[in-house]
């Protein structure tokens, strides 16, 4: 199966002040090492997943100091939010382009269970394996075929003999 990681690096600088300021937010600090926090968020990531399926996110100017801080993760990978909108719609934007590189990769990580990608408790897509499709057409099909039996159930029989269709 493959795992992706999202790290959401954008944010104004405002949680962590005094040490945090819009010039250099909390991400970029080098908090409980040498290392700034998205190095080291990164670092752990590296060891189960690769570096080709980790992405940031965050704003055009962040995304240049990601760049720098994590030379190794692929350029594609280091998405730039349009506009910060906090975090549902920066995971909607990032799912939406792991989606559109492996759609697979959506699917298998709800488990063989569909995967519906909320936007302000809305549906914005949903990702549905196969197997979960074909269980819902059949259980769909039953229910029409019950239907039309149920509303039928009064009108008169017709024989029909096969030879003379």
């Amino acid at each position: 199966m493959d795992i992706y990681a999202v790290v959401m690096a954008g944010g104004s600088g405002t949680r962590f002040w005094p040490l945090s300021r819009k010039q250099k937010p909390k991400q970029f600090l080098p908090i409980i090492s040498e290392k700034s926090m998205i190095e080291e968020t990164v670092n752990r990531l590296l060891p189960k997943i690769p570096k080709t399926n980790i992405y940031t996110i965050a704003g055009e100017k962040q995304t240049k100091v990601i760049k720098r801080l994590l030379p190794d993760i692929p350029g594609e990978n280091l998405l730039i939010e349009p506009q910060g909108r906090n975090t549902a719609p920066s995971l909607i934007l990032a799912t939406a382009v792991i989606y559109l590189k492996n759609p697979m990769a959506v699917v298998e990580q709800g488990e063989g269970f569909p995967v519906a990608v909320l936007n302000r408790n809305q549906p914005a897509f949903y990702c549905v394996p196969a197997v979960a499709y074909e269980a819902l057409m059949d259980k769909l099909e039953d229910v029409e075929l019950g239907l039309i039996v149920e509303a039928r159930k009064d009108q008169e029989e017709i024989e029909v003999d096969i030879n003379e269709l």
